[in-house]
Formats: C-alpha cells, sequence, structure tokens
C-alpha cells in the first residue's frame, strides 16, 4: 500500500468563526461555503503510523494557504515553528 496517495491522507480546513452554511457536495458529503478559511493542513496517515502507540501528542501544526501545497513535513511530537499554526 502506498501511503503517500492523496487518498491516504487526513485533511483539516480551519474556518474564521461566524456563520457557518453548509452545502451538500456529492462524494463530499457537507461543505462548508460561508465562512472564510484560515488554512488547512493535510496529515499522511504514516505519520500516525510511525508514532508510538498510547502516546498523546499535544503540538503545534502549521496551517497552509493552499490546500494544493498544505502537506505535513514535520515530526509528530515536535511543535512547528512556522504560523499562522493550530
Amino acid at each position: 500500500m502506498d501511503l503517500d496517495k492523496p487518498e491516504h491522507f487526513i485533511q483539516l480546513r480551519v474556518y474564521q468563526p461566524g456563520r457557518e452554511i453548509f452545502n451538500e457536495s456529492p462524494g463530499k458529503g457537507r461543505v462548508r461555503t460561508s465562512a472564510p478559511s484560515l488554512g488547512s493542513i493535510s496529515l499522511p496517515s504514516y505519520v500516525f503510523l510511525q508514532a508510538s502507540l498510547n502516546v498523546q501528542h499535544k503540538i503545534w501544526i502549521t496551517l497552509f494557504d493552499f490546500i494544493e501545497d498544505d502537506e505535513y513535513d514535520g515530526d509528530l511530537g515536535e511543535d512547528d515553528e512556522e504560523k499562522p499554526r493550530i
């Protein structure tokens, strides 16, 4: 199994708080359409597979402006230094 393929990523998009409107999108479910995006991050599944079992990580992760270029490249357990971050 090739875990570098986009279908094996977990994608997180962060939106500004406010009025939320969702639209149904075929194949994507409910999609938020009203709140401006603060950024996104795509986490490859292998990042989690390489982590120690039963260990909780509390870290800062950088948000990226462009979904096409938002792949996480850090080490789980170490804070990202770039901003904005969550």
